[in-house]
């Protein structure tokens, strides 16, 4: 933006009179410049990006995918053990149990299979949905 601002200050004529030799060419090679740099920059920054391994490494997502794993796995054992004290309070934790085994299930197991991508992305996006839909009315019924 600098090189345009620069070429649009020089001035129409010179101190003689005479008109500014291709000053409408410097204008125009200096917008032609930093419309090439931001195009060029900005298509094939993220491709770059991706080919020198700077992007989140897969190991990052998959441990976050593991760790939430685990989570789920925790919180089925308390629910379980209440389950098992409560039976007046069973049918909703059996359905809490249920979701939870639900997003479980839901997680991609085989790691190989997601970086090869053949995960189907629309069925799991499905999947999601439908556990959030079935938390959701979970909570409305412990609200009503």
């Amino acid at each position: 933006m600098l090189s345009l601002a620069a070429a649009v200050s020089l001035p129409f004529a010179l101190p003689d009179g005479r008109m500014f030799p291709q000053r409408s060419m410097i204008i125009y090679l200096a917008f032609c410049l930093i419309v090439a740099t931001l195009v060029v920059q900005g298509l094939t920054l993220p491709w770059l990006i991706r080919s020198l391994g700077l992007s989140e490494p897969l190991d990052m997502k998959d441990e976050e995918q593991e760790a939430q794993r685990v989570l789920l796995r925790e919180a089925l054992v308390p629910l379980d053990r209440k389950r098992s004290k409560d039976r007046d309070q069973s049918a909703m934790f059996g359905k809490l149990i249920a979701n939870c085994q639900q997003r479980l299930d839901a997680m991609p197991v085989e790691r190989e299979e997601r970086m090869r991508g053949l995960v189907d992305q629309t069925r799991r996006s499905n999947a999601i949905l439908a556990v959030l839909q079935v938390e959701r009315v979970a909570l409305i019924r412990l609200l009503d």
